[in-house]
């Protein structure tokens, strides 16, 4: 009878670990330790209950107690590949590239067929900066799961590194695993992503705001993509900056009396405004839905790369303007231009200063 009980009870703690597993996969870590949390008081080495408590506090920013729950477990159940593969995942929050590939290691060796285990060891290389070795972990698992969405995300993730620098093969390789990716799951908040900072890597700019765009609306809760758009956003307004300066210099002799420099001045206000225009169409194109929100966020996050856009906008409405004045009012047009150009410059060096600051 005391057999049946507690074969019951053991059923019920597996239910009630499943349930905080799902709220932990929706982000509801709180409710989630709530959850186990009283299958722990009763039982302190119960390994489904401290895995999933391990992973909700480390979420909740709590990784100290985290670390030491999950560590008690792994030292109660050195066989378990969960435990081993969670200490890693942890040493990765907290940027420990040692600690994390030596606990993904062990985790492979005590469960070599297990794709998660492959997937862990993937992400600990990467952090390593050991590339190639974290693109056979991930090639290792897509073996072992060939359909499996976080494989493919995770070898794209390996094939293009944090600072961009990758090969075209490699960003050729990474972008057809991202597009598997959104074959399996199309609404993949972290593929649109990273297909956006492909996009980044080889300077295709809308392209890159369109992808970003399509994370955001795929996931409104998401910092990431919101952070990466308003760096394209900055991108865009440095390269309207150099375009514009450079009409600004070409027309500087507008100011000296000449008879011959009508034919060029048009010209230019020409260009500007193809500047400018091309440059609101392109984006309103890129993102059809939600601009004014995302420029508004951007302003939120960048207020003086917010700013110095406004100067390069005026900037550019000035030289298109110096095309339908007359030769008395273009020169005092080209000054607004110039004046607003030099303002947005000392507008980007305090962006950098204050950045560089901030930057650990």
């Amino acid at each position: 009878m005391r057999h049946t009980l507690c074969a019951v009870d053991d059923m019920e703690a597996q239910a009630t670990v499943a349930r905080a597993d799902a709220l932990c996969s929706m982000g509801r870590y709180d409710e989630a330790l709530r959850l186990v949390s009283p299958i722990l008081a009763a039982d302190a080495e119960h390994l489904g209950a401290g895995l999933t408590a391990g992973v909700a506090l480390i979420n909740l920013r709590r990784e100290a107690e985290g670390m030491t729950l999950l560590s008690r477990v792994a030292a109660t159940h050195p066989s378990s590949a969960d435990a081993l593969r969670l200490m890693s995942f942890a040493a990765v929050r907290r940027k420990d590239a040692t600690a994390a590939v030596a606990w993904a290691e062990r985790a492979v060796e005590v469960a070599p067929w297990s794709v998660d285990v492959h997937l862990q060891r993937a992400e600990a290389l990467a952090l390593a900066r050991r590339p190639r070795d974290a693109q056979d972990a991930a090639r290792r698992a897509l073996e072992l799961a060939s359909n499996s969405a976080h494989a493919h995300l995770t070898m794209a993730a390996a094939l293009l590194p944090e600072n961009l620098r990758a090969t075209p093969e490699d960003l050729d390789e990474a972008e057809r695993h991202l597009q598997r990716v959104l074959e399996i799951e199309p609404n993949h908040a972290a593929a649109h992503n990273e297909l956006g900072r492909i996009h980044l890597a080889r300077k295709q700019m809308f392209s890159a705001t369109s992808a970003f765009a399509r994370a955001v609306h795929a996931d409104p809760s998401g910092d990431v993509a919101l952070e990466n758009m308003s760096q394209v956003f900055t991108r865009i307004v440095w390269a309207s900056h150099l375009a514009l300066w450079v009409l600004w210099w070409v027309t500087r002799s507008v100011h000296k009396p000449t008879t011959n420099l009508r034919p060029l001045v048009v010209a230019v206000a020409i260009a500007a405004a193809v500047v400018v225009l091309a440059t609101a169409l392109l984006l309103r194109r890129a993102i059809p839905r939600g601009l004014p929100n995302f420029l508004r966020d951007f302003r939120r996050r960048e207020p003086f790369a917010a700013l110095w856009g406004g100067c390069v906008g005026l900037s550019g409405l000035a030289l298109a303007v110096m095309g339908l004045v007359g030769d008395e009012e273009a020169p005092t047009l080209h000054w607004v231009a110039g004046g607003a150009l030099f303002i947005g410059v000392l507008l980007s060096w305090v962006r950098a200063s204050k950045a560089k600051r901030a930057s650990p």
